[in-house]
């Protein structure tokens, strides 16, 4: 389903919500910055990028907002789950609208839009093939406008864009679906913190980071909004964890050791596990039976 952090001004989201978004949404990240920039054509450009890593993603996305300041516009951040196209890069939001307006978008939810190869994602078509062919990034402030929405709405999609010729920047479809909370607009609440607790048969959980899926290997875990879909699909019952210190989502099966996978902090001091496997405390054996509810 992925997840939308849209922010106007030049704040943005703390570390730890972008770690917990990147956790519950692990198949690509992304971000875009408009900033004012008298030079440009339009007044104001878009920067971006995008990595198949959360840390990187994330590091250059609080660098840019740092660098640019007060001339921040608007910004978003995108994290991905995978219903279509390849999980790789070039499927990793945002998109570039392809009319040449220096637009961007990302998008969460689903589309009914396929790529003839499968390779692209029903999102990049539509940035690059479908909305071009209703007149572009304009196209969401002129007729079309209500139009898109109520389709995209529909579909239960919400879809955010950075557009250097609007005045405000951002533009938001099936804004009405999301939440405002302060100066950011939240696409679904993936990235809360949540009571870590299990459900389902009590059995351990295969993978380790909890996302969407069909296969018994994929790691499902407790997503606030939708605790009734990944009830249906999921085959095994498990207990989530949320890392004090990184705030990262962990599966029951990760935490039988002493540290996050993630940021590797102790599970119990706090502090960074070196090469060597200390810490600020004595090891420490976690039993299995205790961290899956009973389970052995």
């Amino acid at each position: 389903m992925c997840i939308i952090i849209a922010t106007l001004g030049a704040g943005a989201p703390s570390r730890s919500v972008l770690r917990r978004a990147c956790a519950a949404n692990p198949d690509g990240f992304g971000w875009a910055v408009l900033v004012d920039d008298p030079t440009a054509q339009l007044g104001a450009r878009v920067v971006a990028d995008r990595s198949m890593r959360s840390s990187d993603a994330i590091a250059g996305y609080k660098r840019a907002i740092a660098r640019h300041g007060a001339a921040v516009r608007a910004s978003l951040f995108h994290a991905r789950i995978a219903t279509h196209g390849h999980v790789d890069l070039g499927n990793v939001h945002p998109f570039e609208i392809g009319d040449g307006s220096g637009a961007v978008l990302a998008h969460n939810g689903i589309l009914p839009i396929k790529d003839s190869t499968g390779v692209r994602s029903d999102s990049r078509v539509f940035a690059e093939d479908w909305l071009p062919a209703l007149g572009g990034a304009r196209a969401l402030v002129g007729p079309w406008s209500e139009v898109l929405d109520a389709w995209v709405s529909d579909y239960g999609s919400k879809i955010a864009v950075l557009d250097p010729a609007d005045s405000v920047g951002l533009v938001i479809l099936g804004e009405r679906l999301g939440e405002w909370r302060g100066a950011s607009w939240y696409s679904n609440s993936s990235a809360d913190s949540f009571r870590a607790s299990g459900y389902g048969s009590g059995m351990g959980s295969l993978g380790s980071v909890r996302r969407y899926g069909s296969g018994v290997g994929d790691s499902l875990g407790l997503f606030d909004s939708y605790d009734e879909e990944l009830d249906e699909r999921s085959a095994f019952g498990r207990r989530a964890w949320i890392c004090p210190e990184c705030s990262a989502v962990v599966d029951g099966v990760d935490a039988l050791g002493s540290e996050c996978p993630f940021c590797s902090s102790c599970f119990h001091c706090g502090q960074t596990v070196d090469k060597f496997g200390q810490c600020g405390c004595p090891p420490v054996e976690l039993s299995r039976s205790s961290l899956l509810g009973g389970a052995s």
